[in-house]
C-alpha cells in the first residue's frame, strides 16, 4: 500500500549551511537541488530521490505541485525561510542594531562588560534571535560604549550650542571599588520653552588632594573640552573641606 499524495517539500529540511542540499526526512541523506544560485534550484533531483529509495511514497502529484514550486512566490517563500536560518554576519544592519542595544543596556542599567558570557544572557539572547551573535565585552568596551558615548556627546553639543547662557555644578567622590576618585561635569540651562534642563556632561579622574586649586583646574580643563567657556558669565567654585 503506498502514502498518500503529497509535496516533495514535505520529505526534505533544506540543510541551513549549504541552501543548495536538502537532507532527506526518512534517510537523512543530503540531496543536492541545484548549483550555489537561487535561480538554478529545482526539485527534480529529491523526486528523484523519492522514487528510487522511498517508493512506497506517492510522487505521482508531487510533480504538479512541483511546476508551482518554480512560481517566482514560491520560490520566494523558500529564499525567505533561507534566510531565517542563515546566521547574520557580524556588521550586518540588524547586527549592529543589537550590538548598540546591548551597549545602552550596560551604560544604562551599570552592567559590567562581561554580562554578554553571561550563560542566562546568551540563552536568552538566543532564543529571542537565534540568527544573532554576541559581540565580546572587548568590543564592548573598545568599540560599542565609546561609539555610544561619541553619539550622544553630539547630540548634548547641538542642543547647548543654541543656549545662550549654561550654568554648570560639579560633585567629587571616591568609588566604592577603589581609592581613585572622580569629579563630575553637569550644565543646567533653561530652554525656549522655558523648561529647566540638565545634562551631565562628563566625569573624569581627580588626581592628588581635593583642594580647590586641583578641583578648579579639573572644572576649567572639562568646560574646556566642550568649549562652553563663552557660555559662562560668572564662575563661582565652592569647595566644603
Amino acid at each position: 500500500m503506498t502514502t498518500k499524495c503529497s509535496s516533495v517539500w514535505e520529505h526534505f529540511d533544506v540543510n541551513p549551511c549549504d541552501q543548495s542540499h536538502a537532507t532527506c526526512k526518512h534517510c537523512g541523506q543530503s540531496v543536492s537541488h541545484g548549483g550555489k544560485s537561487s535561480s538554478s534550484w529545482s526539485t527534480s533531483t529529491l523526486k528523484k530521490h523519492v522514487t528510487r529509495r522511498h517508493p512506497l511514497i506517492n510522487i505521482e502529484k508531487i510533480v504538479s505541485s512541483d511546476n508551482k514550486s518554480q512560481s517566482p512566490g514560491k520560490q520566494q517563500d523558500i529564499a525567505a525561510s533561507f534566510d531565517r536560518a542563515k546566521a547574520w554576519e557580524f556588521n550586518d544592519p540588524r547586527s549592529l542594531r543589537l550590538h548598540r542595544g546591548i551597549a545602552e543596556m550596560v551604560a544604562l542599567d551599570d552592567q559590567p562588560f562581561s554580562v554578554v558570557d553571561n550563560k542566562g544572557f546568551r540563552r536568552v539572547m538566543q532564543l529571542a534571535e537565534p540568527r544573532y551573535s554576541l559581540p565580546s565585552d572587548t568590543y564592548l568596551r573598545q568599540t560599542a560604549v565609546p561609539d555610544l558615548f561619541k553619539s550622544l556627546r553630539e547630540k548634548v553639543t547641538d542642543v547647548i550650542r543654541d543656549v545662550t547662557f549654561v550654568s554648570f555644578t560639579t560633585d567629587t567622590w571616591t568609588t566604592s571599588m577603589s581609592s581613585e576618585s572622580l569629579i563630575s561635569l553637569t550644565s543646567h540651562w533653561i530652554d525656549a520653552d522655558w523648561i529647566r534642563r540638565s545634562a551631565i556632561l562628563q566625569t573624569s579622574h581627580l588626581p592628588g588632594s581635593h583642594t580647590a586649586v586641583n578641583i578648579k583646574s579639573k572644572f576649567d580643563e572639562m568646560l574646556a573640552s566642550w568649549s562652553l567657556e563663552e557660555k559662562v558669565r560668572v564662575h563661582f567654585i565652592v569647595y566644603y573641606p
